[in-house]
């Protein structure tokens, strides 16, 4: 592996120093804790790739990811990409183990999306791409997200991905046994192509964690809900966001 282990300790100079790739959602979090039981690895840094001319993000306010990365006592970046963006991202991700000596980019991906983009975005460089959660069965993702008790935020549905009835259940709600049963039913039985995505892989849906074992107290925020029809979706948008003090998640 990549770490030495000398009298029953792994020597920190053998680790692979580690980035997430960070969106501030439930797969980026799993992704974290993944990486985070793993002895060979140091996660020093979180990252999150911007657009120059960057929109309001609807569905991960930068604001919760900023608090997010305080609440976690991890370093985090704010990366801003411009066009053209596959050599742009090469180029940060680059810089990153040149600044950093970071040896390895995780992300939350579990297909290959956008041709897979963040695959060939790593090619050429100095940095592995490492997908803790690569084509996992959705069912576990789910369960496991839901067993290390992370408060995963609905924020975000696509209009024509869900009945309007699970989408009032979906958002601004967070993912419970029940709301990730009623998601995986409906991945088993749509029958539009290529199908929904239980766990919102081809954007059906997003999410914010305000609350899990790794933060060091709990987010808390107001929202009010967006619906305008000519939207493509349906999304909640926050405001008064804050970490709270409480140390218990």
């Amino acid at each position: 592996g990549n770490a030495e282990y000398m009298g029953g300790l792994f020597t920190t100079k053998m680790l692979m120093k580690a980035a997430i790739s960070w969106t501030g959602g439930k797969d980026s979090v799993l992704a974290l804790h993944k990486m985070l039981d793993n002895p060979a690895v140091n996660v020093c840094l979180l990252v999150t790739f911007c657009p120059s001319a960057s929109p309001e993000f609807i569905a991960h306010p930068l604001p919760l990811i900023k608090l997010q990365a305080q609440a976690l006592n991890l370093d985090h970046k704010v990366i801003v990409i411009q066009e053209p963006y596959l050599e742009s991202y090469r180029q940060s991700i680059q810089q990153l183990h040149t600044t950093y000596g970071i040896d390895a980019l995780v992300t939350g991906d579990i297909e290959a999306v956008c041709d897979d983009f963040m695959g060939r975005a790593c090619e050429g460089t100095s940095v592995s791409l490492l997908r803790p959660l690569w084509q996992l069965a959705r069912t576990d993702l789910l369960a496991e997200i839901l067993s290390r008790k992370v408060k995963a935020l609905v924020t975000c549905v696509k209009r024509t991905s869900f009945s309007a009835e699970l989408a009032n259940s979906l958002l601004g709600y967070h993912l419970t046994d029940k709301l990730v049963d009623q998601l995986l039913e409906t991945a088993m039985t749509d029958d539009s192509e290529p199908g929904v995505d239980a766990c919102g892989e081809r954007g059906e849906y997003h999410t914010m964690v305000t609350s899990c074992s790794l933060f060091h107290g709990v987010l808390t925020y107001d929202f009010t809900l967006i619906n305008e029809i000519e939207h493509p979706h349906i999304y909640i948008k926050l405001s008064n966001m804050a970490l709270s003090n409480s140390i218990e998640c």
